[in-house]
C-alpha cells in the first residue's frame, strides 16, 4: 500500500479562480482525491485522506505542486498547503497567506471509553 499521507490546501478567491481558469486537471485531480468546500470568502478548501503524495507516483500529483509553485510568486493568489504523513515528525507545511488556517492536532480516540456511572 506504501506511505500516505493527509493533505488539505486552502486557496483564496484569486487563487482558486486562476485554478479553474488554467489548471482544469489540477482542479479534476483535487475534485477525484477528496473533498472540496467553497468558503464564505470565495475561497476553497481542498481535503484528501490517505493519499500516496509522491511526486515520482504521480503526474497528477507533479501538476499540483507546479500550480502551488506557480502561486508562490504571486502577490494576491494566495494558498496554505499542509501535508501530514503516517510518521510523528513528517508536517510539511507551505503556504503565502497571511492568516493562517490550517494546524495540526494529534490525538488517540476511540469508541470504546465507558462514561462513569
Amino acid at each position: 500500500m506504501g506511505y500516505r499521507s493527509d493533505i488539505v490546501i486552502y486557496l483564496n478567491e484569486e487563487a482558486a479562480k486562476r485554478l479553474h481558469a488554467e489548471f482544469k486537471d489540477v482542479e479534476e485531480y483535487l475534485a477525484k482525491l477528496g473533498t472540496k468546500t467553497e468558503l464564505d470568502d470565495g475561497g476553497e478548501l481542498y481535503k484528501m485522506v490517505n493519499v500516496k503524495w509522491d511526486t515520482a507516483y504521480c503526474e497528477d500529483i507533479i501538476a499540483i505542486e507546479n500550480f502551488l509553485d506557480k502561486l508562490d510568486w504571486e502577490d494576491d493568489e494566495c494558498y496554505e498547503f499542509m501535508r501530514l504523513g503516517e510518521d510523528d515528525d513528517d508536517v510539511e507545511h507551505r503556504y503565502t497567506v497571511d492568516d493562517v488556517r490550517l494546524w495540526v492536532e494529534r490525538y488517540i480516540n476511540t469508541d470504546n471509553f465507558r462514561e462513569a456511572e
